[in-house]
């Protein structure tokens, strides 16, 4: 008896880095069954993850922004309309001849004239919310949707916000990770940073900007340092005017150890007693349930998916951005007045780990074509 034909996918994603959806992405294709599924992965950008070994193709745009090969390629397209970039996706298309493009995020509508120029269809995988309306051209947006095979988003959120622009073939597929099932705590934070052994650690992960809420950063350590807590925020430096509006240099409870992967990231859970996700606007964020793992309480304003994950017993959502009201459940938190349930956060965590999301990840796929 013959093997069934391989569903053949090239996936298309900005920089294949270390952002929630290149993360998502990374892990889902690690564990996608190779004996159903033929995939190739093109990034925009050469980010950090193209450079690990893959048991699947990774090939990027190798122009780098700025170099003499980018701008004569930029003065070729406006003359000659030679476009490089079309060129090294026609090359790759032509040699795998996949059955769909995975388009894994809204910004990429620049590949859907490509995907139109060569009849092929495609899908897109919206991990956004509504502030990405702010950088997809309009004209882009409309064509991209209009002419999708499907759309596929990461939260009820999310899939509520689309359906206000197209109600056929959007699907919902939670987000994932993947849940170690051992941490060898690499780094002992309190020791290096002289905290306390009493002292209660908060924690938030994100990029350091207005929609995580960095900016409230100083009245929640304010608020912290009355009570001799501590906030540990993970994320990699920015040099813009928001990160020098809050200048951490004058907080002496936040600490700050910049970007952390692997044992070293995960020695942050180990340490720890509480997650509060800052965001005004998250769909649904993966360090949540990352924490949701560790059994640590979530304390999170309602800024999108996380209303979706947390359930009673798992921590308190915030109805609106009220910083006092979230400054409360800390509090409450701290004091053992919120009722909290530590394995069914590490239970309802374990139904996002992508070794279970994978495969109806699969059938979703499956059904689409």
């Amino acid at each position: 008896m013959s093997n069934p034909k391989k569903i053949k996918i090239l996936f298309i994603t900005p920089s294949f880095s270390r952002g929630g959806s290149e993360i998502y992405l990374y892990h889902l294709l690690q564990n996608i069954d190779k004996n159903k599924f033929d995939i190739f992965l093109f990034s925009d950008y050469q980010g950090e993850l193209t450079s690990n070994e893959h048991d699947y193709k990774v090939e990027y745009y190798n122009v780098k922004e700025g170099s003499l090969k980018y701008y004569f390629l930029r003065v070729i397209k406006k003359f000659l309309k030679y476009n490089y970039k079309y060129r090294q996706i026609k090359r790759i298309n032509q040699k795998l001849r996949p059955d769909i493009w995975y388009l894994n995020t809204s910004i990429l509508q620049e590949y859907v004239p490509f995907a139109q120029k060569l009849n092929m269809q495609y899908v897109v995988h919206f991990h956004e919310l509504i502030s990405v309306f702010d950088v997809i051209p309009g004209n882009g947006f409309n064509v991209m949707i209009d002419n999708a095979k499907a759309l596929i988003t990461c939260s009820k959120s999310v899939k509520l916000m689309i359906e206000n622009v197209r109600q056929e073939n959007v699907f919902l597929q939670y987000e994932h990770i993947e849940i170690p099932n051992e941490v060898f705590v690499k780094i002992d934070f309190r020791k290096r940073f002289n905290i306390p052994e009493d002292a209660f650690i908060w924690m938030m992960s994100g990029q350091k900007c207005y929609r995580k809420g960095y900016d409230l950063i100083p009245q929640i350590c304010e608020f912290l340092n009355d009570r001799k807590s501590y906030l540990i925020w993970l994320g990699g430096p920015r040099d813009f005017a928001i990160n020098q509006w809050v200048n951490t240099d004058r907080i002496v409870n936040l600490i700050e150890p910049g970007m952390l992967k692997g044992d070293e990231y995960l020695s942050v859970f180990k340490t720890v007693n509480g997650f509060v996700l800052t965001s005004r606007e998250d769909p649904f964020p993966l360090v949540m349930i990352e924490a949701a793992s560790f059994g640590l309480p979530i304390i999170a304003f309602n800024s999108g998916g996380v209303s979706e994950f947390v359930e009673e017993g798992m921590g308190k959502i915030i109805p609106n951005f009220d910083i006092e009201m979230l400054c409360a459940a800390m509090q409450e938190v701290m004091d053992g007045k919120i009722l909290f349930d530590k394995l069914k956060s590490i239970e309802n965590a374990n139904k996002f780990d992508v070794r279970v999301k994978v495969k109806e990840w699969e059938r979703l796929i499956e059904s689409i074509i």
